[in-house]
């Protein structure tokens, strides 16, 4: 009974955001293509610094990065920020976090490590001529990517998102297919509108004097990239939209997965307040999403109890429901279809129905293990 008193409220909040839903269809097709475009000619002067942010983990994932980074000749300069005791030889320049190094307000794990590089930047007088293009130990920015961040001609922004690497898990390969979806609906037409709702590490890019100034101390536990896009725009910085595309890898095993999900509610679940003060949208956006992990599993529960146990509820949530499980079908297959492979595209057809309870668990997940979230940052094994 308890449980069907939660989804009966799932279903609820479901039907409040049900016009989101409605216009997720239109926004890929405004949206399509808008990943080719070019933003122009370099700005004169220009100099971007590509951040590859580590924990000393995935040492040949980044060595592999920067040959590919290189490969592009393009005249970027590669930072590698990882920790003190990452002793690797990385074909790029290295800044490491010392072991006794602390912020004022106790930040840890990335943010602890982002906080160092923004009072570098201070250090080094590095100004509003350079830019930072941020990406995690497995994110691969595409050559026009970079080339539109030397060209792109406000303080701040981010592109949308594609999968490399991505056979190793079938399973969490078809849920990142919706991340794909959401970021080509979602952030291209967000940061278009300078007005930054879904913020990520995979390509966050912004202007080094704004990051000197502005700092990544949020504290010990923090979705440092979310509110770090939030604070740029709340302080009257322009935060728009960097055509191309950032490659990342999925989860390599479910345990992985989990992991990685359950981070992510936590980080977002401590960080709503200051959000929420910044950008009250990014947090029902925000909520919605995760909630959507839900919505096909509460559509086939709900569907069930009112077919086999008579258990009647109104034909309008039944009927929002039902659209909403069809969209999360159409949302995976807009993400395989933005991939070559054919093969994952018939695995994306044949699992829907796993895949449902599949990417529903995430949440669960997160309430049994918030306890130990507060305490670690598990780090994804890097491909």
């Amino acid at each position: 009974m308890i449980f069907l008193i939660l989804f009966i409220l799932n279903a609820f909040i479901c039907a409040l955001m049900f016009p989101s839903a409605i216009i997720l269809p239109y926004l890929l097709i405004k949206n399509y293509n808008s990943w080719n475009h070019s933003l122009g000619n370099p700005v004169n002067g220009r100099n971007v610094i590509i951040l590859i942010t580590t924990k000393g983990e995935a040492q040949e994932v980044v060595a592999n990065i920067i040959k590919t980074l290189k490969s592009y000749s393009i005249n970027t300069r590669i930072i590698v920020l990882t920790e003190y005791y990452d002793l690797y030889r990385y074909d790029a320049e290295i800044l490491r976090v010392p072991a006794d190094y602390k912020t004022k307000n106790g930040s840890k794990n990335k943010q602890r490590a982002l906080q160092y590089y923004s009072e570098w930047l201070l250090k080094n007088n590095i100004g509003s001529n350079t830019y930072t293009l941020h990406i995690d130990d497995d994110n691969i920015p595409d050559e026009l990517y970079i080339k539109n961040v030397m060209a792109m001609p406000f303080d701040a922004g981010q592109g949308t998102i594609r999968l490399r690497e991505y056979k190793n898990c079938i399973i969490s390969t078809i849920a990142d297919f919706q991340r794909v979806t959401f970021t080509d609906a979602l952030l291209i037409y967000a940061n278009k509108k300078f007005k930054p709702l879904s913020v990520g590490g995979e390509g966050l890019t912004i202007r080094a004097d704004i990051e000197a100034k502005l700092g990544w101390d949020f504290g010990p536990i923090a979705a440092e990239d979310l509110l770090m896009g939030q604070r740029i725009h709340f302080e009257g910085y322009k935060y728009g939209y960097i055509p191309g595309k950032i490659y990342i890898a999925p989860a390599l095993n479910l345990k992985d997965f989990y992991a990685q999900r359950g981070r992510w509610i936590h980080h977002f679940f401590v960080s709503r307040k200051g959000i929420f003060n910044m950008n009250p949208a990014a947090v029902i956006l925000f909520s919605y999403l995760y909630d959507f992990m839900w919505v096909p599993f509460v559509g086939i529960i709900l569907w069930f109890f009112d077919f086999y146990f008579k258990f009647h509820f109104p034909l309008i949530m039944l009927i929002i429901l039902t659209y909403e499980l069809i969209m999360g079908v159409l949302i995976s297959f807009y993400g395989a279809f933005q991939h070559s492979c054919k093969l994952l595209k018939i695995y994306t057809l044949l699992l829907q129905i796993p895949l449902t309870f599949f990417v529903a668990i995430p949440v669960f997940y997160y309430l049994i293990t918030r306890k130990k979230l507060g305490e670690t940052d598990y780090t994804i094994k890097k491909v």
